[in-house]
């Protein structure tokens, strides 16, 4: 099979997915005079192929530098994209990664990637629902288009991405750490109510858990330590409170029954005599 699509003779060299909606297929471009792959979505489905056209248009002209062209060929739909051979994040991850260190740098290089990439936010959240973040060889963050665009949504936005980001990152933590670090405290209780809005609200979180306590600032450290001990602060000061209700309670009973405070009576004539001297004089 053979694609034409602008100045690009596109012939299919591998198959990766047959969808309902679309397929993707890798191609060689013949027209080229150096050997170059690249993945190609062809989009069967006329309301998907206006949705991703609608949601490419709408995140502005960054969107633009992710794939190579675009167009029709016969009645199907076609993106091109650059090609290079999955290596997944996950697989890199469990044969690689031993420490929290590495592991913390690796969980910042990729929110770095979501904020520097321009992908449009409702393909990333399919990236990551579909696990195409990658890792080359040489060490960089990539993301892959072998994409079923069967659950497409143009509502998709930065907090949803954001979200499932944070998800994923807290997923590969909790499989080499455990709750005593503060890159888990963090993610765990951000994740557990989605508390994520903005990609560079999980950067600044990822990076103040890295840093060393000498490099910390003041700041960082009062929220290090809300982060991790927030839910016994919370608990020892609804204990005062409560103790504080229960008081109030017992002096206005006391008070409604006795007319006065019981109390407030002992602690007065307590004073009003020390030793053998009186204090009313």
């Amino acid at each position: 099979m053979i694609y034409q699509i602008k100045n690009m003779l596109l012939n299919v060299t591998q198959e990766l997915l047959k969808g309902e909606v679309n397929d993707v297929v890798v191609c060689q471009d013949l027209s080229a005079v150096t050997k170059v792959f690249y993945t190609v979505l062809v989009i069967k489905d006329h309301d998907v192929a206006k949705k991703i056209l609608k949601i490419y248009e709408e995140s502005g002209t960054g969107s633009e530098k992710t794939y190579i062209t675009k167009g029709t060929y016969q009645d199907n739909y076609l993106m091109v994209f650059p090609y290079e051979e999955e290596r997944e994040l996950e697989r890199f991850f469990k044969a690689e990664i031993d420490n929290l260190d590495n592991l913390e740098t690796l969980c910042s290089e990729v929110v770095i990637k979501c904020i520097t990439s321009g992908i449009p936010f409702p393909i990333m959240y399919l990236q990551f629902q579909q696990k195409k973040i990658n890792k080359s060889k040489a060490g960089e963050i990539f993301f892959s288009y072998a994409l079923d665009l069967k659950d497409l949504s143009e509502n998709i936005g930065e907090r949803e991405c954001v979200t499932l980001c944070a998800k994923t990152l807290f997923s590969m933590l909790s499989r080499i750490t455990n709750e005593s670090t503060v890159s888990y405290t963090l993610l765990m209780k951000k994740t557990n109510r989605d508390g994520y809005f903005k990609f560079i609200d999980l950067y600044k979180d990822i990076q103040a858990a890295t840093m060393t306590i000498d490099k910390r600032k003041l700041w960082v450290r009062i929220k290090m330590f809300f982060s991790k001990h927030g839910e016994k602060i919370y608990r020892f000061i609804l204990a005062i409170c409560l103790t504080a209700a229960v008081i109030a309670l017992v002096m206005l009973l006391s008070q409604l029954i006795f007319g006065d405070i019981p109390l407030y009576r002992i602690f007065v004539n307590t004073f009003k005599k020390i030793g053998t001297e009186s204090m009313l004089q």
